[in-house]
């Protein structure tokens, strides 16, 4: 609903159940910190909110960057979730 909603332009509506599903993909990602699904599905999120809230980009680019190094790192990113880490560095840039 919420892709509907921000390609309609309603951004504020769009906002809002982005940030709803934001708060149940932390909750879950808290609950199995192990569970790569989890922390995958909050890395969309935040790359919703970076792309639907411009001037806290940086905030959530960041997040989802921590997040994917981390799984890099430890040996745990799927390789096809790898141009993940490309995308958000060079939207940092």
């Amino acid at each position: 609903i919420a892709d509907i909603l921000k390609a309609q332009g309603d951004l504020e509506q769009a906002l809002r159940h982005y940030q709803q599903g934001l708060g149940i993909r932390q909750a879950l990602s808290k609950l199995d910190p192990t569970n790569v699904h989890w922390q995958l599905d909050l890395v969309v999120s935040y790359v919703r909110m970076a792309t639907t809230v411009p001037e806290e980009q940086q905030h959530w680019f960041t997040q989802a960057l921590t997040i994917l190094r981390d799984l890099k790192q430890t040996g745990r990113l799927p390789p096809n979730r790898e141009p993940w880490l490309t995308m958000i560095e060079a939207d940092l840039d």
